[in-house]
């Protein structure tokens, strides 16, 4: 299940406004998937799994450090700006941050990416499908094997200079 829009920007929105670096830019990454593997007209193995990662970068008196975390909680976000900025304080010669905490121009277009009947597809009618495929297959064609996944990914990017975006991303298709 998503998390998000709200609660992923809050918690990165908080962690940006409390930085005390020049410029930070956060970035995460949550997604969900079941994967069922088949092959010689069975289902074998079935499995869900989940992550979140949260990339931080930070641009300090023309040094850049990064860090990441798996988590959206305060100290985690905490300890990952302090990390950063470790880096930052640590990392050679001074260049210009090669990025923008800054909200793009042009507003960016909102897009329809996320289906619910997508990640949300019964069980029961996947395998179904799958063995209809099966089904299709004897008849002339080589054995189907692969793997059929479902899920959903959510992305949001915050600046601490205003730029603030999120997308959710639904996951569906066979190998």
């Amino acid at each position: 299940m998503l998390l998000g829009e709200a609660k992923i920007l809050s918690a990165l929105k908080e962690a940006a406004r409390r930085s005390p670096a020049d410029q930070t830019l956060l970035a995460a990454q949550r997604g969900g998937q079941t994967t069922l593997r088949f092959a010689h007209g069975r289902i074998h193995q079935s499995f869900h799994e989940e992550d979140l990662t949260v990339w931080v970068k930070v641009a300090s008196g023309g040094r850049a450090g990064v860090a990441t975390t798996s988590s959206l909680k305060h100290s985690a976000l905490e300890k990952a700006l302090e990390a950063a900025r470790a880096i930052a304080r640590l990392s050679g010669k001074a260049t210009p941050p090669a990025f923008s905490a800054s909200p793009p121009e042009q507003p960016v277009p909102k897009l329809t990416t996320y289906f619910p009947e997508t990640v949300h597809r019964p069980l029961e009618e996947i395998v179904r499908e799958i063995r209809s495929l099966w089904d299709r297959s004897r008849k002339g064609g080589p054995e189907l094997a692969g793997s059929f996944v479902a899920g959903e990914n959510e992305l949001a990017v915050v600046g601490s200079r205003g730029l603030a975006q999120y997308q959710p991303f639904s996951i569906g298709g066979l190998r």
